[in-house]
């Protein structure tokens, strides 16, 4: 199979456009996502002065973007360079939630040209059962960010987690397909990172491959990535999410009861799950509903 590395994978004197990496867990998709990320940074002159310039123009036509950043890169997840020529460099912030044009309804906010936008856990946010709920400002924002000359990537477990209209727009699908692996020098110590890639350049050739397992129209390389990257992240960052409103809370270390009565057995059955409590399911009553939940509802996301 053939093997390149990460400086031959994005050139960043050119546009990225829109890459979706997907791949199940353990293949290595935020990894990369990170590494994409941390290049950008590294990169910065690519486009830097460029976005400077553009801004100028918009300023001379009465707008006020001030050009208060360093570089391009923005994630909603924290990333720093650290191993690299610039190690106290990290990302800036940004949360999808925000992302649209201007809308009255909900708070959105502009990005300066030629950033980049590096969204994990994306169905969170593009989830493809949910485009009917999208406002028309977001939805449009999509659709015309090549016009604004920002770059998006975006990693999920699956490219058919993300909404038809993104797909189709998109110019990069990476498939991760065996677990990762580390690169290792003499000593033993981790200097890199091993990924397994299938690469479709078409959205209908993603597609069949997901449904069928049919490679058409596809690149399969093994990508080195030279830069130990697990310290430039965190990979569990997503467990603050359990921690949420928990402050108060302690964690119910409990043995089961020992069944001597039928009293013993009612409580058993409500403690071991066998009835849902109220507000587990969507306007749910105390028991489990015989309803069928269709697919829309499956998939609505955590947020």
């Amino acid at each position: 199979m053939k093997t390149i590395h990460f400086k031959d994978f994005i050139d960043y004197s050119k546009r990225i456009g829109k890459m979706i990496i997907a791949g199940n867990e353990g293949t290595g998709k935020t990894l990369l996502l990170t590494c994409i990320a941390v290049y950008k940074m590294l990169n910065f002159r690519s486009y830097i002065y460029k976005s400077y310039d553009e801004i100028d123009k918009l300023n001379l036509l009465g707008y006020n973007f001030s050009k208060n950043f360093d570089h391009l890169c923005f994630c909603n997840y924290d990333v720093n360079c650290y191993g690299t020529e610039m190690p106290t460099e990290r990302n800036y912030k940004f949360n999808p939630f925000k992302c649209g044009l201007n809308n009255e309804n909900y708070e959105t906010i502009p990005f300066p040209p030629y950033s980049l936008l590096c969204m994990t856990e994306s169905k969170n946010y593009l989830n493809s059962y949910m485009y009917n709920l999208f406002q028309i400002s977001f939805i449009m924002w999509l659709r015309t960010l090549r016009q604004a000359k920002i770059d998006m990537v975006v990693d999920c477990q699956c490219f058919s987690d993300i909404v038809t209209m993104f797909r189709n727009i998109t110019n990069r699908f990476i498939y991760l397909h065996k677990e990762c692996e580390e690169v290792l020098n003499l000593k033993g110590e981790r200097v890199g990172h091993k990924l397994f890639v299938y690469e479709f350049n078409h959205h209908a050739d993603a597609e069949l491959f997901e449904s069928k397992h049919e490679k058409r129209n596809c690149k399969e390389y093994e990508l080195i990535i030279d830069l130990d990257l697990y310290n430039c992240y965190d990979n569990e960052f997503c467990k603050y999410l359990h921690l949420k409103g928990r402050e108060l809370q302690d964690y119910v270390i409990e043995h089961f009861p020992e069944i001597k009565s039928i009293d013993d057995v009612e409580r058993f059955a409500d403690e071991i799950g066998a009835v849902a409590p109220d507000g587990f399911f969507k306007n749910s009553k105390s028991s489990i509903s015989s309803k069928t939940v269709d697919e829309s509802d499956e998939d609505d996301g955590y947020f």
